[in-house]
């Protein structure tokens, strides 16, 4: 056995040996464009993951809000509240605040969609559901829905709208969710288009009537589509299209005046430019 002073110095690597220990530039720059496309092909999927999670809450922030809405029927005989109070703001929001949760002055809470990057109400209804304007402090608007509806009423409450999600309002204060002009709360009288992706707020009176507090339209944020709840209660995500003239009348119908709108114009009836949708849906 042969031993070695502490002090020897150990065997020197070949000079060849040790050039083939490091990376060449080539295999550097090889490693480089596999992570890269790793991570462009992974990042999508993050995306989209972040995205598939943040649907799945506003869906089920609609599905507490309309809960609460049931158990706000119980104790009100079935009668769905006002949408809008001009002394009140949101109406239908604050009566239910007792029976889903309350917000702050910096956000609006299941009443937000997370997608919707905004901490205010992001949520409006049906108007042939919810009455649009309170008549016992306010002249109705012309044309407006000036009654509120019983839960009687709707035919088929399963495929009935009865909120979803709708363009953003950036206003909240402690005392209403949203202010005037953009606190309409629901959707375009009678309903809002389907067609177009409504995904931001930049005034899209109706063609057919002009109601310059109510032109809020469906906002498809969701990618293909948007989060809806119905009148029976429960809550589902809806393709772009998914929606057509049945989901929302349930006052209105062909060449009549609204029910419960007696300064509105007839309903118009299908012309072929919307399919077979009233041609409001295509404005």
């Amino acid at each position: 056995m042969v031993c070695r002073s502490r002090k020897e110095p150990l065997p020197r690597v070949a000079e060849g040996q040790a050039k083939r220990l490091a990376f060449t530039l080539i295999e550097l720059l090889v490693v480089i464009a596999i992570i890269a496309t790793l991570a462009a092909l992974l990042f999508p999927v993050f995306a989209r993951a972040k995205e598939a999670a943040k649907k799945t809450t506003c869906l089920s922030n609609q599905k507490q809000i309309t809960l609460g809405m049931m158990v706000y029927l119980d104790d009100n005989d079935d009668v769905f509240p006002w949408s809008y109070s001009w002394n009140d703001g949101s109406i239908w929001a604050l009566k239910l605040l007792p029976y889903v949760t309350t917000y702050t002055k910096n956000t609006a809470g299941v009443w937000s969609c997370p997608t919707g990057g905004t901490p205010g109400q992001t949520i409006a209804t049906n108007p042939q559901v919810i009455g649009m304007i309170d008549t016992r402090t306010a002249t109705p608007m012309p044309t407006a829905f000036s009654s509120v509806l019983s839960m009687s009423v709707p035919q088929s409450p399963a495929d009935t709208v009865l909120m979803g999600d709708s363009v953003s309002s950036t206003f909240v204060t402690p005392d209403r969710l949203q202010l005037a002009p953009r606190s309409a709360d629901d959707f375009a009288f009678p309903h809002p288009a389907l067609v177009r992706d409504h995904t931001t707020d930049d005034y899209w009176p109706s063609d057919w009537i002009d109601l310059p507090n109510n032109d809020k339209q469906i906002s498809y944020r969701h990618g293909p589509g948007g989060v809806f709840a119905f009148v029976d209660g429960h809550a589902r995500f809806v393709p772009i299209g998914g929606l057509k003239d049945s989901n929302w009348d349930v006052r209105c119908q062909y060449g009549l005046v609204c029910q419960g709108a007696a300064g509105s114009p007839p309903y118009p009836a299908p012309d072929g430019t919307c399919g077979k949708q009233s041609p409001i849906d295509c404005q």
